[in-house]
This record gives C-alpha cells, sequence and structure tokens, in this order.
C-alpha cells in the first residue's frame, strides 16, 4: 500500500535528474551555440551581475572563458539559467525531504 507513493516520488527524482543533467549540458554547448568560442564575436553587454562576471573570468581559468563570455553576452540567457537551476535544486530539495519522510515511515512499519 505504501509502494505506489515511492514508485512515484522515484519516478519524479529520475525526471528531475535528467533534467538537471541535460539543463547542465545545454550550458556546455553555451559558447558552441551562441559562437562564443572566438572573442570577436562575443561582446560583452552590462547586465545586472555583470561586475561578478567580469571577477569570475579574473578569478577562473582561461578555459572558463567562453561560458563566461556567453552568460556576460546574453544576459538573459544567464537569468533565466539562474532561475530554471533554483527551481531544480528547490525541487530537488523537496523530493529528498518527501523521500526522507517515506523512509521513515515505512522504517517505523517494519520495526512494529
Amino acid at each position: 500500500a505504501a509502494m505506489p507513493p515511492v514508485q512515484r516520488i522515484i519516478g519524479y527524482r529520475r525526471i528531475l535528474y535528467f533534467t538537471l543533467l541535460l539543463a547542465t549540458l545545454g550550458f556546455l554547448v553555451s559558447p558552441f551555440v551562441f559562437d562564443c568560442i572566438k572573442t570577436e564575436y562575443c561582446t560583452a553587454t552590462n547586465g545586472l551581475l555583470d561586475p561578478l562576471l567580469k571577477m569570475a573570468a579574473n578569478m577562473l581559468p582561461d578555459l572558463a572563458a567562453p561560458w563566461i563570455k556567453v552568460l556576460r553576452n546574453f544576459p538573459n540567457f544567464f537569468y533565466g539559467l539562474i532561475v530554471f537551476f533554483a527551481i531544480l535544486f528547490v525541487l530537488k530539495a523537496r523530493l529528498w525531504a518527501k523521500t526522507q519522510w517515506l523512509a521513515t515511515r515505512a522504517w517505523a512499519v517494519l520495526k512494529k
């Protein structure tokens, strides 16, 4: 009787995992999609968090430069990415708490 909610939560966590994986992959290929591999094609616009991105670009190795350029050149993509990842991590935390609650409940039944 307790298995359908557990299976549903496991299914949600699986979907969430693959969504997070695809979002990360999308971010990794973004310099190629937005053609920001070469510096002359990607110029920075002054977004709200541009000083933070400048600081990150100065602190990180040059290998990270194309991703920083994408975020600086396309602030809407950057803000959308922040919101999307925040939503995914909140959902992950909620599903983890639900999993713990179901596991505690199942353990209490087994201990009787």
